[in-house]
């Protein structure tokens, strides 16, 4: 019984510390695509660096801001007339409000 109660130990462990590896990794790449936006000035790459960002926002648990960057992804693309990215800012708004538990929200998107 101390045998198995051992490994569990260790698994949970191990498991604890891929999360927190894949946490500053995931750190690391929100600010580094944070200094390429405040340095970019072109609107075509600031709107995929921001939709890079909703995505990276999005799965570190940070709705909020994933939101932000979604919004005005959809609004530059608006701007210049970028069907695609129209496309790509409505969805990752609409998955950012269903990972939230907002399914109707998720849903006029």
């Amino acid at each position: 019984m101390r045998e198995l109660f051992n490994r569990i130990f260790l698994i949970l462990l191990q498991l604890l510390c891929l999360g927190r590896v894949a946490t500053l990794h995931a750190s690391s790449t929100i600010d580094s695509l944070e200094t390429l936006l405040s340095e970019e000035n072109a609107i075509e790459t600031k709107m995929e660096i921001r939709m890079l960002l909703s995505d990276q926002y999005a799965q570190a648990d940070n709705s909020k801001t994933a939101l932000e960057h979604a919004y005005t992804a959809a609004e530059l693309s608006n701007e210049i007339g970028d069907s695609l990215v129209i496309i790509e800012a409505t969805s990752n708004i609409a998955y950012v409000y269903r990972i939230t538990g907002n399914a109707t929200k998720a849903l006029e998107y």
